[in-house]
């Protein structure tokens, strides 16, 4: 997956988050020019329908087949910008790929106590006002704590509980709840036996319990995850009668610009809570865009049950001899 790409705000987008809740906008659409800054490119006035306005936004996006970001005035929500990521699937993969891994970016540029909420969209159909609506109005009644966000590798989280007794995460600015069967596996896997695998997935952002996987041979791990979509998973082994317990997460290069940001900008704040809420220690994390990587060597090595220092040595008895010293 890419990694974190920083680009500069153009002026047009510096002048409109200068006290953009006195300006007549009611969004401005965000593209990237010659691939070095953010600049607006469009904007949409305010009316007294936000549903207008949103259908008039709608329609800005679908003119073009390039990917953009749309921060959207909510002064129904505190004055708050409500923050869409557009990548439609016919956009090249050049461009997939550079305002997946420049989305953190532009969210510390705007700053993240100014966002309240993200909303992905991939195809025209889920550019609806009812889906943003939902999605904007969803726990309004649980708002959840802020923090910046320093950067994509340390996203703070806010933790809040609903009505349905489901608990919240909220990472970066996407509020997502845990379902029941993944509670219970959380709590499950403090205590398991060795070799149990538990895999979750996220589903309309939910993170669910996908599987759960008993007496799995290290070297079979890998095969229990998708072939084209992110996972995250949780393996237990143990030595000296001690248990291990190992953070993994896949996210193949051949799954879609969509999962990949939604998985990898919930990754840390999952990895937190189960660390913090549940109280687990997490003994090592395994992370590649190839279930192939996560072999028996490499999981043991992770989790400190390989003596590297000994493989080093061992390695160093087939070096080449050195010359005689001088006398």
């Amino acid at each position: 997956m890419s990694s974190s790409v920083d680009l500069k705000p153009a002026k047009s987008l510096t002048q409109y988050l200068e006290n953009y809740t006195e300006k007549p906008i009611r969004a401005a659409v965000v593209r990237i020019s010659n691939e070095s800054s953010f600049e607006v490119s469009d904007t949409v006035d305010k009316s007294p329908s936000f549903e207008s306005d949103f259908e008039k936004i709608r329609q800005v996006l679908l003119a073009s087949s390039e990917p953009a970001f749309v921060l959207v005035h909510d002064q129904n929500r505190n004055d708050l910008l409500q923050f869409i990521s557009y990548v439609p699937d016919s956009a090249n993969v050049r461009n997939k790929m550079l305002y997946a891994s420049s989305r953190s970016g532009l969210i510390r540029i705007v700053n993240m106590s100014k966002i309240d909420k993200s909303f992905f969209a991939s195809a025209p159909e889920e550019l609806s006002y009812k889906s943003f609506f939902d999605k904007v109005t969803k726990e309004t009644d649980t708002a959840p704590l802020r923090q910046d966000e320093e950067d994509r590798q340390q996203v703070d989280e806010s933790l809040q509980s609903s009505t349905s007794q489901k608990r919240s995460l909220v990472t970066g600015s996407i509020a997502m709840e845990l379902n029941d069967d993944a509670l219970k596996a959380i709590e499950k896997f403090r205590s398991v036996p060795q070799n149990t695998l538990f895999l979750f997935s996220v589903q309309d952002e939910v993170i669910c319990l996908e599987d759960e996987k008993e007496s799995i041979a290290a070297s079979d791990v890998k095969s229990f995850f998708h072939p084209s979509e992110p996972r995250f998973g949780f393996y237990s082994l143990s030595k000296d009668e001690q248990s291990k317990h190992l953070f993994i997460y896949i996210c193949p290069m051949q799954s879609s610009v969509k999962n990949r940001m939604v998985y990898s900008s919930c990754k840390l704040a999952f990895l937190n809570k189960v660390e913090k809420e549940f109280g687990i220690k997490i003994d090592g994390r395994l992370e590649s865009n190839d279930s192939a990587d996560c072999t028996e060597k490499e999981i043991h090595q992770t989790l400190g049950l390989i003596d590297t220092s000994k493989e080093s040595n061992t390695r160093s008895g087939f070096s080449r001899p050195r010359p005689p010293r001088r006398r």
